[in-house]
């Protein structure tokens, strides 16, 4: 098994050979080896599986590109407590992104 991801992380790696910026070329080779790795595992998994597994990949690079904090996976993955309209704090945990009127629907 480990000669075959090696074949085949050596072959993503070749077909992404060519000049550009480092940060750019970082990036695309990720995106690439990333792209092979999950289609790959993919083919491992039971069809009810695979949906988790894309949500924890999506969440992991959106994580380690800062693209979303750990307080909005956080609320992503265990919600919030409902506190209902009595409660005027309720605001004190919303994300920046996220609208007073959704942000209240999903509170309620």
């Amino acid at each position: 098994m480990v000669p075959f991801f090696r074949m085949q992380t050596r072959n993503v790696l070749t077909s992404f050979l060519r000049a550009g910026a480092p940060k750019a070329r970082c990036q695309e080779l990720q995106n690439g080896v990333t792209a092979h790795v999950h289609a790959h595992i993919r083919q491992m998994l039971f069809e009810q599986h695979v949906s988790v597994f894309n949500v924890l990949l999506t969440l992991q690079r959106q994580r380690a590109s800062a693209q979303a904090t750990d307080a909005e996976l956080h609320v992503f993955i265990n919600g919030v407590q409902p506190r209902g309209v009595e409660n005027p704090d309720s605001t004190q945990e919303k994300p920046s992104w996220l609208s007073e009127e959704v942000w209240h629907f999903l509170c309620v």
